[in-house]
């Protein structure tokens, strides 16, 4: 999947795992404007535009994996920052709460595909005696972009910072689309069945227990 030297596109990629880590980050900085237009809805729905992103990715996370496999990394995660892009677009004027909780719903799928795609292909392009470091730098994008936006939102207004994040989506979706190539060993797998997929994966101890970890973890009062 390169083309670039694997330094330059373990950033690239990063840079995108950032504007994902804003998908969520966007709307817990702004939780209080969110209050003020969306407050009538009641503390649980609007808890509900920040937390539907993570529910996303608990239900469809397998499905997103084998997604991968079949469309091909380059191929999704552009699509993913685009949808994003999108999306941020859309919830830049704070439309009527069904539109952004429908928006949402949509960003928690691009949300998903950009996280799945990124820490895997950063993995598989570091060399071996890099690879702790890369991870490393993968691992602090929910940091780093919350510690950012904490420093922004209070200088600009919530359009702005919506906006701001489409257009950072869209550049980053631009780049990968013009520099990045298809690697040989990184080729679509080929097509199954779904269903069939998720049964034998679900059936394995082995194979499922990072999920139902997962799971766990997003569960967990304390989170």
């Amino acid at each position: 999947m390169r083309t670039l030297p694997p330094v330059v596109l373990v950033l690239l990629l990063w840079f995108a795992d950032l504007g994902a880590a804003a998908q969520f980050s966007k709307i817990s900085i702004l939780y209080d404007t969110l209050r003020a237009g969306y407050g009538g809805q009641g503390e649980v729905a609007l808890g509900l535009v920040v937390s539907i992103v993570g529910l996303v990715g608990l239900i469809f996370g397998t499905t997103a994996g084998l997604l991968v496999a079949r469309i091909g990394p380059r191929r999704m995660i552009i699509v993913a920052l685009a949808v994003g892009a999108a999306m941020s677009a859309l919830q830049a004027p704070l439309p009527s709460y069904t539109v952004m909780l429908a928006s949402r719903v949509v960003e928690g799928m691009s949300h998903l595909a950009i996280v799945v795609v990124g820490p895997t292909i950063i993995a598989a392009l570091a060399p071996e005696a890099k690879r702790a470091l890369a991870m490393t730098l993968w691992s602090s994008f929910f940091g780093v972009t919350y510690t950012v936006l904490a420093l922004i939102a209070p200088v600009v207004t919530p359009v702005t910072l919506f906006l701001s994040h489409a257009v950072y989506m869209t550049a980053v979706a631009v780049i990968l689309a013009v520099t990045v190539r298809v690697n040989p060993a990184l080729v679509p797998a080929p097509m199954r069945d779904l269903l069939a997929q998720h049964a034998e994966i679900y059936a394995s101890d082995r194979l499922a227990a990072p999920t139902i970890g997962f799971c766990c973890y997003m569960s967990h009062p304390g989170r």
